[in-house]
């Protein structure tokens, strides 16, 4: 990740802007549109599984996606 905002989805969820996303409900990423190619509508709003490795340690967080407010 580059930038996590203060108080935004991705900060509540625990996520922290060195963070490497690697996987999603255990399907590997390879790229950043990987992960934007698995979050379609049926995953809004439930809980999945985000593989991130942070510090060198790979770990597993319990995140909600929510609809992007633009």
């Amino acid at each position: 990740m580059i930038e996590v905002v203060e108080d935004g989805p991705a900060a509540r969820a625990g996520l922290h802007a060195e963070d490497l996303i690697v996987g999603l409900d255990g399907t590997p990423l390879g790229a950043a549109d990987d992960l934007q190619r698995l979050m379609t509508a049926e995953r809004i709003g439930r809980p999945l599984e985000l593989q991130i490795v942070r510090e060198g340690v790979v770990r597993t967080l319990s995140v909600v996606p929510v609809e992007l407010e633009v």
